[in-house]
């Protein structure tokens, strides 16, 4: 059986610090998420394309978010 992807929910911990982190000194989502270390993982996996399927936005941006990891065809 074959993996369809990877799904990622980051509403705390060292994932969620770097993405936002890095997405609020770039405002690049894909930069960030590949900079987190799950991102680098799956990267690493072949898993290189990220969809954003939830986030959860506040008064400082984003304070969580759900992702899926796919490879390309």
């Amino acid at each position: 059986m074959q993996s369809e992807g990877i799904k990622g929910t980051w509403v705390d911990g060292t994932n969620l610090s770097v993405f936002q982190k890095v997405f609020k000194e770039t405002k690049d989502l894909n930069k960030a998420i590949f900079s987190t270390p799950t991102g680098k993982w799956a990267e690493r996996a072949g898993f290189t394309n990220a969809n954003v399927t939830r986030g959860y936005v506040g008064e400082n941006g984003y304070e969580g978010i759900e992702i899926l990891f796919t490879k390309s065809n």
